[in-house]
């Protein structure tokens, strides 16, 4: 069987180029609709949401330029990852839902 490997919040934190990921701020923890974005560079974002397993369960697209806020509405009370990427950030951090 072959697992596909999780990047941890740690290890996406540590493989940036850009030093302004002390910046970026997600929040709220314990989120139920919608999970806010902010201190991100203008641009597009892949936005990738895990569950604790560490299997993909929701992909978008942000604008940085635009958008600061990604919904989450239909997931269920939990622990998950969002992982925002671009060609300058791989950042990730945990959340939970209500």
């Amino acid at each position: 069987m072959y697992l596909k490997r999780f990047i941890t919040p740690k290890e996406a934190t540590n493989a940036l180029t850009n030093t302004n990921v002390n910046k970026i701020k997600v929040y709220p923890n314990k989120a139920k609709n919608s999970l806010n974005i902010k201190g991100l560079e203008a641009g597009f974002y892949k936005v990738l949401i895990y569950n604790s397993k560490g299997e993909s369960i929701l992909s978008t697209n942000l604008n940085a330029s635009t958008d600061s806020s990604v919904s989450i509405h239909k997931l269920v009370p939990g622990i998950y990852f969002i992982q925002l990427q671009n060609s300058n950030y791989n950042y990730a951090v945990n959340f939970s839902t209500i």
